[in-house]
């Protein structure tokens, strides 16, 4: 064998023991992985159902307590209101829909092998 053909076989050989190094870190911080994965999708999950739950609140709130003589009074505040309105009543369907649908906090508390294999599907499509 020539000198090249030596120095070729030597990196051969070294990227394919670092790929097996490589291949068993990974393995042995699957666990790990798949607990860290599984916290940040149901904390991350958790606060944005909160956050929804928050406005719609909020919103009930403010329509309850909303002064609709205004719209009488001014027209540029009554315009304003008006459109406050608009825009907060689509925020507020948004924001109930997100709560219904976004129950993966939930999943994840009861049936975490469920959810484990939905997250994996959906990696794979």
């Amino acid at each position: 064998m020539s000198q090249l053909e030596n120095v070729m076989a030597d990196a051969i050989k070294d990227a394919h023991g670092s790929i097996g190094q490589a291949t068993n870190f990974v393995l042995e911080q699957m666990p790990d992985l798949i607990q860290q994965a599984m916290l940040w999708y149901a904390v991350s999950s958790f606060f944005i159902m909160c956050f929804c739950i928050w406005y719609c609140v909020a919103f009930f709130r403010y329509v309850k307590n909303f002064d609709f003589n205004i719209l009488n009074e001014d027209e540029a505040k009554g315009i304003l209101s008006v459109l406050h309105l608009i825009i907060g009543s689509v925020a507020f369907v948004f924001a109930f829909f997100c709560i219904f649908l976004n129950f993966d906090w939930l999943q994840i508390i009861i049936a975490p092998k469920l959810w484990l294999v939905e997250f994996a599907a959906q990696l794979t499509k």
